[in-house]
């Protein structure tokens, strides 16, 4: 014969719009939190508490009103920046981190007190922005994007009010982008042959391949196929949407053939062995972290080879877009092989890695590589080979 066991009693304490608070009767430290679901039934979570005060507090987190222990109001400054930053799919968090710093400087210089991030307002975050008076809109939203994008998570996960909406910064660029022709990229590429192979493949690969400075700097030679024609940019990336593999024109592909053929530079009778990246400083190393140093180089010759151009070396890159809008063949596979973000479904499943692991795979890339070329390198190729074909005339 089974013994049955005797029935608990909850006594009603309190009940509000979300919940209501029994207490057992006979035990007085546990306690029951009810939440009406929206099928009808209910949810029920059992914990204890000494107190009702204690169990008032307890209830939001038993249901999962709440998520944490502690209240938003307890989160500091530094931890709220901490939370958003994991929560976001950021990549490159360097610049971020940077803003963050000098914010929090500032902040300690100016309101010591001020170390939780409910003590925040919209004043201060105006006082400093202040700080940015003269500077480009770019500028200042970069310097507050952590602010702004912290505002907002703290007022969609903790209900705080986003005090850094609307703050009226705008998009207007200081200084326009100065316009890079294809023709007179491949003229500095020709212009570098004569004397200097080791940044002719820097410039090629922003110019005439669309990567950006630090692509550049970065790109390994076994992420580059020169038998296919084919180039991986991958890792350090600054979004998702950069990891892409690209066919290249053959203008590229003669710089990079120079460039892996070059001769191992000997410094006080120590011979260097080349690093394992494409563009290499004077030493015969990677640039790394000193990639400011390439882009001076680059600028110095620049001058050297034409005074009257304003290209920044961040601008070769531009080349390419300014050429398909021109042309008026700017299109999404245009996007994609200077790494924008997508516009169609079809183009964010886009195999981006040289070495495929399925035949199906290795398919889809010949695919791709062949839709690109089409629209992309063979354009390329026919604009390189017409100033060629003018050259010649001019000389005869």
């Amino acid at each position: 014969m089974t013994k049955t066991r005797p029935k608990k009693e909850w006594i009603k304490i309190q009940q509000t719009s979300q919940f209501t608070l029994f207490r057992e009767e006979k035990k007085i430290e546990s306690w029951q939190a009810r939440l009406k679901k929206q099928d009808g039934g209910w949810l029920r979570k059992l914990f204890k508490a000494e107190s009702i005060t204690e169990a008032l507090e307890k209830v939001p987190i038993s249901l999962g009103l709440q998520t944490k222990n502690e209240k938003p109001e307890s989160y500091t400054i530094l931890q709220a920046f901490d939370m958003t930053l994991a929560d976001s799919k950021r990549s490159d968090k360097r610049r971020w981190c940077y803003a963050v710093h000098k914010f929090l400087q500032w902040l300690n210089q100016n309101y010591p007190v001020c170390s939780y991030w409910y003590q925040l307002t919209r004043q201060i975050i105006r006082e400093y922005l202040k700080t940015f008076d003269g500077k480009s809109p770019n500028t200042k939203q970069l310097a507050l994007q952590p602010i702004s994008q912290t505002s907002g998570y703290m007022s969609r996960e903790f209900q705080m009010l986003n005090i850094a909406e609307r703050l009226g910064i705008g998009s207007k660029i200081k200084n326009v982008p100065q316009k890079v022709y294809l023709r007179d990229v491949v003229d500095f590429c020709d212009y570098l042959t004569d004397i200097n192979h080791r940044l002719e493949v820097g410039v090629a690969l922003q110019g005439l391949a669309g990567l950006s400075l630090q692509e550049a700097t970065r790109l390994t030679w076994d992420k580059v196929d020169l038998k296919k024609g084919l180039i991986e940019i991958s890792g350090a990336v600054k979004n998702e949407y950069r990891n892409r593999v690209i066919p290249i024109c053959s203008r590229v592909k003669e710089a990079l053939e120079r460039a892996k053929n070059r001769p191992i530079r000997a410094i006080k009778g120590r011979v260097l062995d080349l690093s394992d990246t494409v563009i290499v400083n004077r030493c015969g190393g990677a640039y790394g972290k000193y990639w400011i140093n390439y882009s001076k180089e680059v600028r110095k010759l620049l001058k050297e080879w034409n005074p009257k151009i304003q290209w920044t070396t961040k601008d070769l890159r531009n080349a390419l877009p300014t050429f398909a809008i021109m042309s008026g063949i700017h299109n999404d596979i245009w996007e994609q092989y200077i790494s924008h973000a997508p516009r169609s479904v079809t183009m964010r499943h886009y195999v981006c890695k040289l070495m495929v692991s399925s035949q199906g795979e290795a398919n889809e890339l010949e695919r791709q590589i062949e839709l690109i070329r089409k629209q992309v390198t063979e354009p390329i190729e026919s604009e390189i080979s017409m100033k060629l074909i003018t050259k010649i005339i001019d000389v005869i």
